[in-house]
């Protein structure tokens, strides 16, 4: 069974082929796959960003003795809706290690609520539409506004969702 030199010849030229075949299809799956993870983690990426910001929104805290049990009392009313429930506790915790802050007032950026969190970033929200409008004019005079998350990596295990993080929620700027 001795084959000539030409059907070996043959043989060769056909292997190299399908060899080379294989390499291509190799090389193509391969640049698909990177495609596809490229196309998986910018995906991730511009899901996951908005994650970074959390809305804050300026008021004006009264330190009142009111204040000292119930940290509603520190805000204006018509803004306490949007208002995070977390910032509302601290003023109690914040009067009673510095109780000379009674009787003082100061305007602070404070946690907005998750409501008017995904508002502002455009998701679906459960916000009333009076709700709507006063953030809307609230953001047209520089009330509210998106800032870097500070909580996000730090904080993860919270029951508030708009505070989550590891760090006491009294030290939010």
């Amino acid at each position: 069974m001795s084959h000539t030199f030409d059907e070996i010849s043959q043989q060769l030229k056909r292997r190299h082929r399908k060899s080379a075949r294989l390499k291509w299809i190799s090389m193509g799956s391969l640049g698909l796959a990177g495609l596809f993870l490229v196309l998986f983690f910018a995906d991730m990426l511009t899901k996951g960003l908005p994650a970074f910001q959390q809305a804050y929104v300026q008021v004006e805290i009264n330190y009142t003795e009111e204040a000292a049990t119930d940290g509603r009392q520190a805000f204006d009313e018509e803004l306490l809706p949007i208002i995070s429930r977390t910032m509302v506790r601290v003023i109690p915790m914040e009067l009673r290690n510095n109780p000379g802050m009674i009787g003082t007032s100061e305007e602070q950026w404070v946690l907005a609520t998750s409501e008017v969190d995904q508002y502002l970033k455009g998701h679906r929200n459960r916000l009333s539409t009076e709700q709507q409008e006063t953030i809307d004019a609230l953001v047209e005079s520089g009330k509210v506004d998106l800032r870097f998350n500070k909580t996000f990596l730090p904080m993860v295990i919270q029951r508030l969702l708009s505070m989550q993080g590891f760090y006491r929620p009294w030290s939010v700027p």
